[in-house]
């Protein structure tokens, strides 16, 4: 009869188990002391036996650095993608069905991610290198599970550029940023130390001025401000009742043409402009008034023939009637 046991690194040391062929290593492990007790399960006294072990492509150089060192012969084998079966969609379905699956597939995942962030070898155990999603999958999950110190993870390059900072550049450029800093605080105390002494200076001419309404009997005196500098104009007493210059009526001049002729711009119905002088309009006026003096004469006459005639009908009736 065979057998399979799935066991810790805890079955690792001070158990003896009889007749092992093989011992099947899913994870690369601590260090070089660890991978002996692993692997000696097996070939017990005169007896064979056989280890195969899987790693990540994170931990394959460093581990193969350390089985060089340790003088550990090892040969590299080959998966063949025909044999391989997909277990995921099987192990989805499981852990979906059960709630308490479920909650153990996340405790396993967590552990496993937090086992890798603690191992004391940096070099061959990189969180960061580790593709969770599909970690997540092969362990049934419909999602990845958060952890909050993988927010403070940094990548291996994030580190060899912390390692390889110039320290002595670093200094520098925090002593410019201390000068530059100094200097504004300085450039601000001296702004503030300036501020009291303008509002001083203000209400020093607010004191001059109240001075100079008392003497000048309550009047106002204009001034005027040229940049920086103030002049004093002339003193002038304002009346309230009395209008100011803006209020006082305003003389509008009229040029007259080069040519010395009035002109007056109309347009007609087309929108086109026709420009007559004053001259032409006048004449247009004494035509129409010539031709509207014409037909008063003409009704003069035409009234005085008709009262003529009625004045000889009447004359010959009478003179029929003496007869």
């Amino acid at each position: 009869p065979s057998a399979v046991l799935f066991a810790t690194d805890v079955a690792s040391r001070g158990l003896d188990f009889p007749n092992v062929d093989w011992v099947v290593q899913a994870d690369a492990p601590e260090d070089m002391d660890m991978y002996i007790h692993r692997v000696g399960r097996t070939a017990r006294y005169n007896a064979g036996g056989r280890s195969l072990l899987l790693l990540l492509p994170s931990e394959q150089v460093e581990f193969e650095r350390l089985l060089k060192k340790s003088k550990i012969p090892i040969d590299k084998l080959s998966i063949n993608p025909t044999k391989t079966v997909l277990v995921t969609s099987k192990a989805s379905s499981i852990v979906a069905s059960s709630p308490q699956i479920n909650a153990l597939a996340k405790k396993a995942f967590q552990s496993y991610v937090r086992g890798v962030h603690l191992m004391p070898n940096k070099e061959m155990f990189v969180v960061s290198e580790l593709n969770l999603d599909e970690y997540a999958t092969s362990l049934g999950l419909a999602s990845t599970p958060k952890m909050k110190f993988l927010k403070e993870v940094k990548t291996r390059e994030e580190l060899r550029t912390k390692k390889n900072v110039n320290h002595k550049l670093q200094k520098l450029k925090e002593q410019i940023k201390a000068e530059r800093l100094q200097r504004r605080l300085e450039r601000l105390g001296k702004k503030a130390e300036d501020e009291p002494k303008k509002e001083k200076g203000n209400e020093k001419e607010d004191e001059e001025d109240s001075d100079d309404e008392d003497t000048h009997g309550g009047f106002l005196v204009v001034k005027k401000k040229h940049g920086d500098t103030e002049t004093t104009l002339e003193e002038e007493e304002i009346h309230l009742h009395s209008p100011s210059k803006s209020q006082l009526p305003k003389r509008i001049r009229i040029e007259g043409s080069s040519a010395g002729e009035n002109k007056r711009i109309t347009f007609d119905d087309d929108g086109n402009e026709e420009r007559t002088t004053i001259d032409e309009l006048r004449k247009r006026a004494d035509i129409t008034n010539g031709s509207s003096d014409s037909d008063e004469n003409v009704t003069k006459t035409t009234t005085t023939e008709e009262n003529n005639a009625q004045d000889d009908l009447a004359g010959a009736n009478e003179e029929y009637l003496r007869q």
